[in-house]
């Protein structure tokens, strides 16, 4: 662990997350840092394309040191441990099969918050055509109190590489949608437990 990380709770459990066999969590679309030079901008760019490898805060394995984030966000998550991300969970084991429903056919759907264990269906496995999405809900509470406002009460939605990396490509709010030309995913509404989610191919 690095020297000006040796106090981070977030940068032990970003740590402790690749020992367990975490990737980072991406960003589908290419953020520039809010900090970075002109020249560290295009190596970045260089290097991880439009994938860029730190930007799903959502989860712990996002980073926020070296301007990777503005000085309110690197302060108030200099502290946290959030939850890993739903395709991050799968495949470390956390998440019960049982709390994982695959859909293929259209339909409306319930997925209740990510960050409490139980019984209901935690995420949504969308299979569409070459392309898996993974739709969870997140909620700022307990280990996620500290969850940035722009994931709080939306459904995330990601992919994965199935070997702990993934990479976020929306958060929906109520009524709002993401599609690929293949499928549409639209938080329809949220509750303090649940989103209700449809899903259209």
């Amino acid at each position: 662990i690095r020297g000006d990380g040796c106090d981070s709770k977030f940068v032990i459990a970003h740590e402790l997350g690749h020992v367990f066999g975490a990737g980072h969590a991406s960003s589908a679309t290419y953020m520039p840092p809010p900090v970075l030079s002109a020249e560290q901008t295009v190596a970045w760019t260089l290097a991880y394309g439009d994938l860029w490898v730190y930007g799903d805060r959502s989860s712990v394995m996002s980073g926020i040191f070296d301007g990777l984030v503005d000085a309110a966000t690197y302060t108030s998550q200099f502290k946290a441990t959030s939850h890993f991300n739903a395709p991050q969970k799968i495949d470390q084991g956390w998440l019960p099969t049982a709390n994982i429903q695959t859909v293929t056919v259209g339909g409306s759907y319930r997925v209740a918050l990510l960050e409490n264990a139980g019984t209901d269906v935690q995420v949504l496995k969308v299979i569409a055509g070459s392309r898996t999405y993974y739709c969870s809900y997140r909620r700022a509470v307990g280990f996620d109190s500290a969850l940035l406002t722009q994931y709080v009460d939306k459904t995330s939605v990601h992919i994965s590489n199935n070997r702990g990396a993934s990479a976020l490509y929306a958060n929906l709010g109520d009524g709002q949608s993401y599609t690929n030309g293949t499928v549409t995913i639209t938080q329809a509404f949220h509750d303090t437990t649940y989103a209700y989610i449809t899903v259209s191919f």
